[in-house]
């Protein structure tokens, strides 16, 4: 096949995730691996004889979920190419920078994280290139007819993202090793072997930092925060203060909110920060971190009691670090914080499942019976996906009333008797 034949759709790029988008978006893709199978490309017989890897990572991400699975799945390539060096390319300086800070203490010994134009790259001296997500058709079709020189290897293996569990293209064209990669690959991103570290100093810096701002020995600590990169992903304002002033009735008890300057500057969190300073300056905590170690840090802290949020960056990092903590045996899992995310629909492609599963955290889903009765239930109790996403509603209707009472009911052992102790 010539390259002027190597015509890649890239026409459908729509990123709506409705039913007809994602069917279109399913066929271009299978269209184009059909293509990429039809390159004359020489087989890698061992892995050993990969030198250079490049990822690409064509989506800008700036959220720290993301970008939390994301460094967990390279650190997944990484283990599998462990001999070779490895690029990854990032979109902005920003997304390069938050990955070097979460990647801290990872051993990837092998990894550089670069921030480049992809045209500025030579492609031709790498052995292997990887995309996430072939969703991107453009940049295929860019790589694919990029190889004018063709050297002892060329690149071999593309790794598509699942965006459901019927979109499941390409893998048997691949070698053995290369199914292997691209599987363990998927699994890795999102489950409980992921994990962030931290460094002695990091802790004891943290651990300072919350004695300077009034906290005591005694004193539990309950991450309770209101933002997440949507607003129907929060309670409602009212909801959210109704549960401060439960959560701070509790004795030697203070809620910690974390400052960014995404939203410093909002006028909801200026509202939030106002209301703390006249009805509960005693009880709240504001740390204006920008440096996401140090948030790390904190959350980290002996004192953090509970962590309570929607499903947003700060409980990914927290379970992420608490997960590593577990396994290196600094702490006895009945040691770990209490960790509960509350969540419901966000848009059709969102699963709760896909982010929460195998986690430390507990997960709640807010749902309607026929009737139009809104409840409150648990993931873990829910038996597959579709069980997951059926009835489900946004999570700005849990009231106050309804998360309290669930928490009441079902974390009495977790939560009540332990913060009442």
């Amino acid at each position: 096949m010539s390259k002027n034949e190597l015509n890649f759709e890239s026409s459908e790029l729509n990123l709506d995730y409705n039913n007809d988008n994602l069917k279109r978006r399913e066929n271009i893709l299978k269209n184009n691996v059909n293509k990429l199978i039809h390159l004359k490309t020489h087989r890698i017989r061992y892995i050993n004889d990969i030198r250079r890897v490049l990822i690409i990572r064509k989506e800008n991400y700036v959220f720290i979920g993301d970008n939390c699975f994301f460094i967990n799945a390279v650190r997944t390539i990484n283990h599998f190419f462990f001999y070779s060096q490895i690029d990854l390319l990032c979109n902005t300086y920003e997304e390069k920078l938050l990955l070097k800070q979460l990647s801290k203490g990872i051993k990837m010994f092998n990894l550089r994280i670069i921030n480049k134009k992809i045209k500025s790259i030579d492609l031709n001296s790498y052995d292997v290139i990887i995309i996430d997500n072939l969703i991107h058709l453009e940049l295929v079709d860019y790589i694919i007819n990029s190889y004018n020189n063709i050297k002892s290897f060329t690149p071999s293996i593309f790794l598509f993202r699942k965006e459901n569990d019927e979109l499941d293209i390409g893998l048997k064209t691949f070698d053995a090793y290369i199914k292997d990669v691209a599987q363990r690959y998927w699994d890795n991103c999102l489950n409980s072997n992921n994990e962030l570290c931290l460094t002695k100093s990091e802790q004891k810096k943290a651990n300072k930092l919350l004695i300077q701002m009034g906290v005591q020995k005694n004193e539990k600590i309950i991450v309770f925060p209101y933002f997440s990169s949507k607003i129907n992903k929060s309670l409602k304002l009212n909801d959210y203060f109704l549960m401060v002033k439960w959560l701070t009735s509790f004795k030697n008890v203070k809620i910690l909110i974390f400052e960014v300057a995404e939203i410093s500057e909002l006028q909801i969190h200026k509202e939030i920060c106002k209301t703390f300073e006249e009805k509960f300056k005693s009880k709240t905590i504001i740390i204006k971190s920008d440096n996401i170690r140090q948030t790390m840090s904190v959350l980290a802290n002996k004192n953090i009691f509970s962590i309570i949020s929607p499903c947003t960056g700060i409980t990914h990092i927290a379970n992420l670090i608490y997960s590593n903590f577990i396994k290196s045996r600094i702490i006895e899992y009945k040691d770990k914080p209490f960790m509960l995310v509350y969540a419901g629909l966000h848009n059709s492609n969102y699963n709760p499942y896909n982010w929460w599963k195998d986690t430390l955290v507990e997960c709640l889903l807010i749902k309607k019976k026929p009737d139009g009765k809104k409840y409150l239930c648990n993931m873990k109790d829910l038996e597959n996906n579709k069980l997951i996403s059926e009835n489900m509603l946004t999570a700005d209707n849990i009231s106050f009333d309804l998360l309290k009472k669930y928490i009441e009911k079902n974390f009495k052992e977790d939560f009540i008797n332990y913060i009442n102790s």
